[in-house]
């Protein structure tokens, strides 16, 4: 597909350079003239004409120049040519003497009524090109008088076939170019005009269908799965206030235990609801999700996955706490030993206080996204964003593999969400 595409562009180009070249009509106002030229001048009755065979020539040709001296006065004159410029052309000078019958040689010898033709063959000079203008000196010599004069012919241009016809080509495509450019360009912009106005209107339809859904969602889950998250970590930081603390079986450790079996239930429930979180931004749903799989599997991985599942049956959003610690269900108990258990363990590879660490960056996530749909028409400003790059932050080491996606997907977060509010403070 590629090679066609090439071969097809190439063949066009071919195509446009022939029609410029052959085939484009021609503009007798931009055509150059190629033709004979004459100048000629005065000087106290003796008329001087010189003409050139044509004002152009290929290097490597040859053209001839002449040169007639009329004298018209009523005395004789000797006239001798003592320069000829010809810059561009080769130096030697050799004048041929046509249609006289004075003798060849300088001075002439012109009498009164006399006139004599002068010619010369010029050859272009290799290499050069471009404009010269030529010109013959001659001086007229007369009783008593002796006057200097000089000829000038219209310039010649030296050229080559190629050089002509990429000048020929250029002019063309210009003349070309200039007489498209404004339609082309007029149909650009309307063209650019009529997508932006097309995706300004679908974006608008979209919006219009997306942001009662997105208020729903926040409304139903985003927000309960907030709260439930900010009272996991408020609730921790009361029952143990230094890493030493050892937690023992109370009211207080109960309560907890259910505060974050609440957390899990919402998680669940949203998961049975929609499939999944549903963001503006699809670098926040790659966090949330991979930061809540990394977080349920070190649950699953400490507690077990019996005894994780089986507390989720008897969860049954919403209860009250009271009717949590009412229950006297032996999962629940089980749920309430092991978490215990896992928060007084200090493994440094996976302790519950470093999975906390997850939550944190969860709940900042949907916090963020649950109000970033509303920016640009209800809040005049962002939400807050208190997410951190990932070295900042105290993670669980297991599970490994998701641990290190985890962290790429978080730092890369991160950088686009600070564009992001850098280009809200600038508007």
């Amino acid at each position: 597909m590629r090679n066609s595409t090439i071969v097809l562009v190439v063949v066009l180009a071919i195509v446009v350079v022939a029609i410029l070249l052959f085939f484009y009509p021609e503009d007798p106002s931009q055509e150059p003239i190629i033709g004979p030229k004459t100048s000629s001048t005065e000087t106290d009755g003796l008329v001087a004409r010189a003409w050139i065979e044509r004002n152009r020539v290929y290097s490597g040709q040859i053209i001839r120049l002449r040169i007639t001296f009329d004298n018209r006065s009523g005395t004789p004159a000797d006239i001798t040519v003592y320069d000829v410029q010809k810059p561009g052309f080769e130096p030697e000078t050799s004048f041929r003497f046509i249609e006289t019958r004075l003798p060849a040689g300088f001075p002439l010898a012109v009498p009164a009524g006399a006139s004599v033709t002068l010619e010369l063959t010029l050859t272009p000079a290799a290499p050069s090109y471009g404009r010269f203008s030529l010109g013959i000196a001659y001086l007229v010599a007369r009783p008593h008088a002796l006057r200097s004069a000089i000829i000038v012919l219209d310039p010649v241009e030296i050229t080559s076939w190629y050089r002509e016809q990429a000048s020929l080509f250029a002019n063309r495509l210009y003349s070309v170019i200039k007489d498209l450019t404004l339609p082309v360009i007029l149909a650009v912009l309307a063209y650019v005009f009529q997508r932006v106005q097309k995706d300004r209107e679908m974006r608008q339809a979209i919006w219009t269908t997306q942001l009662p859904r997105m208020h729903e969602y926040a409304e139903k889950h985003y927000m309960p799965i907030v709260r439930s998250l900010r009272g996991v970590q408020s609730e921790y930081l009361k029952l143990r206030p230094t890493p030493s603390t050892i937690l023992a079986v109370d009211g207080s450790t109960k309560r907890y235990s259910y505060v974050l079996l609440m957390f899990l239930g919402r998680m669940r429930a949203l998961r049975e609801d929609k499939g999944g979180v549903f963001f503006k931004d699809r670098g926040g749903e790659y966090v949330a999700q991979a930061a809540w799989y990394a977080f349920s599997e070190n649950v699953v991985a400490t507690i077990g996955e019996d005894i994780y599942e089986s507390a989720l049956k008897e969860l049954t959003l919403p209860i009250t706490y009271e009717d949590f610690s009412a229950a006297s269900e032996p999962t629940l108990d089980q749920w309430h030993a092991k978490l215990l258990d896992w928060i007084n363990d200090v493994n440094p590879r996976n302790s519950y206080a470093q999975c906390l660490e997850l939550l944190k960056v969860l709940q900042s996530v949907f916090s963020f996204e649950a109000n970033r749909p509303f920016d640009a028409f209800w809040y005049e400003s962002p939400a807050d964003f208190d997410i951190k790059l990932s070295e900042e932050y105290k993670f669980p080491i297991k599970p490994e593999v998701r641990m290190e996606e985890f962290k790429k997907r978080l730092d890369a977060y991160y950088k686009d969400v600070q564009h992001y509010l850098k280009r809200k403070r600038l508007n």
